[in-house]
């Protein structure tokens, strides 16, 4: 699995690869749904982020900074599903 994410940086366009992507924003409780089903699928890594520790907001601006401004305001976290090693065709 692979997500490219298109950024214009101050140098111009570029696009980015991540193996990670967020894939909802919503209430703790609701994405720990949805984590469940995700956690089943082998190669993935799933988890959930929040704005009550750093790191999580770090690794949620790598990805998409914008989401960043979404679950400080809102009070929200994100859903993180990101392809392993494995998944990924590595030894």
């Amino acid at each position: 699995m692979i997500w490219l994410s298109y950024v214009t940086g101050p140098n111009g366009p570029s696009i980015r690869i991540f193996y990670t992507a967020i894939v909802d924003i919503d209430t703790r409780e609701r994405l720990e749904i949805l984590r469940s089903l995700f956690s089943q699928r082998e190669g993935l890594d799933v988890k959930i982020l929040c704005r009550d520790d750093l790191k999580d907001l770090y690794h949620i601006a790598r990805i998409d900074p914008d989401v960043v401004e979404i679950v400080l305001k809102k009070d929200l976290c994100a859903l993180m599903i990101s392809a392993n090693a494995k998944a990924m065709g590595s030894r």
